[in-house]
């Protein structure tokens, strides 16, 4: 017969500090991999708005390839009178520009194709938040000072912006023109 002593020593469990350790132990691996889970959540859904912009990003700049300097002119009703001045888009400068943007549909041409209005079709607040497409022409080589229309070049910038969450995030493509005429 065994003895109440050796007994005890086999039926002992463990003991309230090896359960709270092991219980810590435990509440940091699953602290841990929920917050991978939260972190990869949001990578997703980033990685699929940044798709999102550069679709249409590039979606702008092909409906801007084929069209002639006159016709970039025309359709963004850029004038002989047009100010050049230093504007700031998503945090950057560009001086000598002017900008044209979805978020000012103003200075889309009615008689025209209505590209701004068309493309802020493509950027609904349900697919990105506060999204918008805005156009930078710096001139550059201008045959009389300060008319934007006698420019040899034209470059654009084509920035597409949007929310995230706490922070503003976008994409740029850059398209050149060059005026035939001069």
């Amino acid at each position: 017969m065994k003895s109440p002593r050796t007994m005890r020593r086999r039926e002992g469990g463990y003991n309230l500090v090896e359960v709270l350790i092991a219980m810590a132990i435990l509440g940091t691996v699953l602290l841990s991999i929920a917050t991978l889970f939260v972190f990869g959540r949001r990578n997703v859904y980033s990685g699929k708005q940044l798709t999102r912009a550069t679709s249409v990003g590039t979606h702008v700049s092909e409906d801007l390839q084929p069209l002639s300097m006159s016709q970039v002119l025309e359709y963004f009703t850029i004038s002989a009178t047009e100010p050049l001045s230093s504007n700031t888009v998503a945090g950057r400068a560009y001086p000598n520009s002017f900008i044209r943007s979805t978020a000012d549909l103003s200075k889309d041409k009615a008689t025209g194709p209505m590209y701004l209005t068309r493309w802020k079709t493509l950027l609904p607040q349900s697919r990105m938040q506060d999204g918008k497409v805005t156009l930078v022409f710096t001139p550059r080589n201008m045959g009389t000072a300060n008319n934007p229309t006698t420019a040899a070049v034209m470059q654009i910038r084509v920035i597409t912006q949007w929310d995230e969450g706490a922070r503003d995030r976008n994409v740029a493509v850059d398209v050149v023109k060059f005026n035939r005429n001069f």
